[in-house]
């Protein structure tokens, strides 16, 4: 991977973004917000009410990653791909 060795250091694959508490490496947006969320929210303010709410919660807070990223790299990757191919 191209990740600067100090990210090496905290994370083998040079994850960002990460956290370290409590001597435990935690790696990846959506897993670090719901463990900021379950650890400091004690009053539940941040919770959704219902059942349908926290499903709604959830593919938002997943949705950035799991569905829209790939998307997006391929369409970096591709648009590269033609501009070098057009540059030639």
């Amino acid at each position: 991977m191209l990740a600067p060795p100090e990210l090496k250091k905290v994370h083998p694959l040079g994850k960002s973004s990460v956290i370290e508490e409590h001597g435990m490496i935690i790696a990846e947006s959506g897993v670090i917000l719901e463990y900021l969320q379950e650890t400091y929210d004690g009053i539940g303010r941040f919770k959704p009410a219902n059942a349908q709410r926290k499903q709604h919660y959830r593919f938002w807070l997943h949705y950035a990653e799991g569905s829209l990223m790939p998307l997006l790299l391929m369409k970096l990757l591709f648009t590269s791909f033609w501009v070098s191919r057009r540059c030639r």
